[in-house]
């Protein structure tokens, strides 16, 4: 979910309800990482290292006991107060590691991250975002979440 905020009125509070969100549904969105592969290839290890750490960021953010200096450190870099980002991020569905690899299997639901990906792909064909089908088993790999924690 994005949302166009205005807080100049110096308010702490989203005004804007959400209708629906991606904590309803995970899976209906997969915020993912997306590498070049020139630079997958080029850089192989130091793209593992950053599966690795992705596993403990998630943990940290998740967690009652470190989330609010993550909100902090989060909320500065896009310029909202922790209060307004917390309740943004209490709309989303972040994912563990674990729960990522329950992801690549391949069913008929938004559970699935090809299945997911198959239907931004055939959306974006019909209202021609790009004109034709993207090779999505390309895209797609699993063999990093290995090196997660």
């Amino acid at each position: 979910m994005k949302l166009l905020l205005d807080c100049s009125n110096g308010s702490d509070m989203i005004v804007a309800k959400p209708i629906y969100t991606y904590a309803k549904v995970p899976g209906l969105i997969y915020d993912v990482l997306m590498v070049n592969p020139t630079s997958l290839s080029a850089h192989k290890t130091e793209w593992k290292k950053v599966v690795g750490v992705w596993g403990k960021v998630i943990k940290c953010i998740i967690n009652p006991k470190t989330q609010s200096g993550e909100i902090k450190i989060m909320s500065v870099c896009v310029a909202l107060t922790p209060k307004i980002y917390l309740q943004l991020l209490k709309n989303l569905k972040l994912i563990t590691l674990a729960e990522s690899k329950a992801a690549f299997t391949k069913v008929e639901s938004f559970k699935s991250l090809s299945r997911s990906s198959k239907i931004v792909d055939d959306f974006n064909v019909k209202y021609a975002v790009y004109k034709t089908s993207q090779d999505l088993t390309r895209m797609i790999d699993r063999r990093f979440l290995q090196f997660g924690n």
